[in-house]
């Protein structure tokens, strides 16, 4: 397999009947079963099965009354011999009778919401980054359908946010596009992608309760419960975008529509890599080569 196929291979694109999907607890992707992030590169994903009971949480650390209840006991195990480390057993104890109900709260609130928001972070183009301005067409035909209502894309995200604040999932997909640029030369733009929240490309405030078909598509267990707020940024034919793509991600392909006795039809080629994805945006002034 070609290395181009192998990363289209790995874009998260959902059909009915498909397997369990892995998700990343750093941000929240649901995606095809891979031992890296397509889009962060965090190696903190597994499939769903296995970590949904850390989406409960809103960051990997432990619960701190289980700490200080190991203190306590540790420290009223020792007090027979050293009495001056009562006052800390005294204080570890009150702080950890205080914290019981509070844990037990957690606990009413993780059952009734399984999955918490996190932060997030946003897309930001490599350093070294090449810029450019342009518009977007499909290569040979290439379309993804959408999960979100079934249209025709060449690349999608949507996300799932938490009443109070913060994604709980986020799902992205992406088909093999064209990219023109101001110089009317193609580029070929294959693998991962990021899209943008802009808002004429985003729709949404679509409602999510357990049971919707949504989450059926992105490939959630039926009986993992997500409550929030849905949206969906696309990307079609025609739409002028800022693009913004890693120099590990350069090359060039032979496409056989452009060939001549000149050159072969050699055209370049833009791949997103694992951690720095392609990144496409609304051009804000003029783009940079």
């Amino acid at each position: 397999m070609r290395d181009d196929d192998a990363l289209d291979a790995a874009v998260p694109v959902v059909t009915s009947g498909a397997p369990t999907r892995h998700l990343c607890l750093g941000c929240r992707l649901i995606q095809a079963a891979t031992g890296q992030c397509v889009q962060c590169g965090g190696t903190t994903i597994a499939p769903v099965e296995l970590v949904r009971e850390l989406l409960a949480y809103r960051d990997l650390s432990l619960a701190g009354e289980r700490d200080l209840g190991m203190i306590t006991a540790l420290v009223a195990g020792s007090t027979f011999i050293f009495p001056i480390l009562w006052p800390v057993a005294v204080a570890s104890l009150g702080a950890l009778v205080v914290r019981v109900p509070v844990r037990r709260w957690r606990d009413r609130d993780r059952l009734a919401n399984p999955v918490a928001g996190i932060v997030v972070p946003p897309a930001h183009a490599p350093a070294d980054a090449i810029i450019k301005r342009g518009t977007v067409r499909r290569f040979r035909g290439e379309v993804r359908a959408s999960i979100w209502d079934g249209a025709p894309v060449l690349a999608e995200e949507i996300a799932i946010d938490a009443p109070e604040g913060g994604v709980l999932v986020r799902h992205a997909l992406a088909a093999p596009f064209l990219f023109e640029s101001d110089d009317r030369v193609p580029i070929v733009v294959r693998g991962p992608v990021r899209l943008a929240p802009v808002p004429a490309w985003t729709e949404g405030k679509r409602t999510i309760k357990p049971g919707d078909p949504l989450l059926a598509g992105l490939g959630l267990p039926a009986d993992l419960r997500v409550r929030g707020i849905a949206h969906r940024t696309r990307l079609v034919e025609g739409m002028t975008v800022t693009i913004a793509v890693s120099r590990a991600g350069l090359g060039e392909e032979a496409i056989a529509e452009y060939a001549s006795l000149r050159d072969g039809g050699v055209v370049r080629a833009y791949r997103g890599v694992r951690g720095e994805p392609v990144l496409l945006g609304a051009p804000s002034g003029a783009g940079s080569a």
